[in-house]
């Protein structure tokens, strides 16, 4: 569940972020999940002003297949916008780390954004990092694949 959320996360980063130069300086925490969640809303509201809701349709009425498939293309990009929306308002420090540091390499943005977080958040990346690194060398995880030789 938490691997889909984050491939979710992470395509929602991805669409809505554009690359951040070294001038601007790096985004903290909250700075960087309220900036994801604003995103969110104006492309929510955005999908809801350009496909508002048809009232003045009866539902007798029989709709063509290509009109039934236009309205369930604009639900579902109203249920992504939702999505999307719901997932950047549960967006973790482990989730800024993963989806957004990512992108720096030098180590001052890394100074530059830990000076950014609070005792929590710095306390909340840890614990994952020690997950993550427990998870690694779990003794009942399976060996890697090893292909086979061909002779």
């Amino acid at each position: 569940m938490r691997f889909s959320f984050i491939l979710l996360s992470l395509l929602f980063a991805t669409v809505s972020q554009a690359e951040i130069s070294q001038d601007v300086g790096v985004l903290g925490f909250q700075a960087w999940k309220a900036t994801r969640v604003e995103e969110a809303k104006q492309q929510l509201e955005k999908v809801k002003v350009e496909n508002p809701p048809k009232t003045d349709l009866k539902p007798q009425q029989p709709q063509s297949a290509a009109r039934q498939q236009k309205f369930a293309r604009v639900d579902q990009r109203l249920s992504q916008a939702q999505l999307n929306l719901e997932i950047a308002e549960d967006f973790s420090v482990n989730d800024y780390f993963v989806l957004y540091l990512n992108q720096f390499k030098d180590r001052s943005a890394f100074i530059e954004a830990a000076q950014k977080l609070n005792s929590q958040e710095a306390a909340d990346l840890m614990m994952a990092y020690q997950k993550h690194l427990a998870a690694a060398a779990a003794p009942d995880a399976p060996p890697p694949a090893i292909a086979p030789v061909r002779r």
